[in-house]
C-alpha cells in the first residue's frame, strides 16, 4: 500500500517507467520534490518490491543507478486510485488529544466521559457524509 502522500509519486514513476528507464535527476525535475526526498521515496519503493534498481557504470565517476516499475507497482498505484485522497482516518484518541471542544468547550465538562457517541465533530462529519 502506498501512503497518499507518495501516491503522485508513484503515478509518475510509473508514467516515467513506461518510456524506459528513470534516473534521480529525472524525477528531481519532474516532480519538484527535493533530491533527497526522491531518494527515500525510491528507496522506500524499492524495499516494498514496487521498482527495480540497476546500476550503469558509464567510464569514469560514480555509477547511475535506473529504476524500472514493477507490476506491484502499477496494481498498488490502481488501487490507490480508487481512495478519496480528501478523506482521512485517524483513531478516536488521537482526535480527542486534538479536539478543542476538548480544550474547552463542549467536552470540558466531560473529559473522562468523552466518547465517539457524543463527539460533535464526529457527529458534523457524518452529517456532511
Amino acid at each position: 500500500m502506498i501512503p497518499w502522500w507518495q501516491l503522485d509519486f508513484a503515478e509518475l514513476v510509473l508514467e516515467r517507467g513506461k518510456v524506459g528507464s528513470i534516473t534521480i535527476a529525472g524525477l528531481v525535475s519532474a516532480s519538484g520534490l527535493s533530491r533527497q526526498t526522491v531518494q527515500r521515496y525510491l528507496r522506500n519503493f524499492e524495499q516494498a518490491g514496487l521498482v527495480v534498481r540497476s546500476r550503469v557504470v558509464e567510464g569514469r565517476g560514480r555509477p547511475k543507478h535506473h529504476y524500472k516499475p514493477t507490476m506491484k507497482l502499477a496494481r498498488a498505484v490502481s488501487k490507490g486510485l480508487g481512495e478519496d485522497k480528501d478523506k482521512v482516518l485517524i483513531s478516536f484518541k488521537a482526535l480527542r488529544r486534538a479536539c478543542k471542544w476538548c480544550k474547552g468547550g463542549f467536552c470540558k465538562k466531560k473529559v473522562k466521559k468523552c466518547t465517539p457517541a457524543i463527539c460533535p465533530i464526529i457527529k458534523a462529519s457524518r452529517e456532511i457524509m
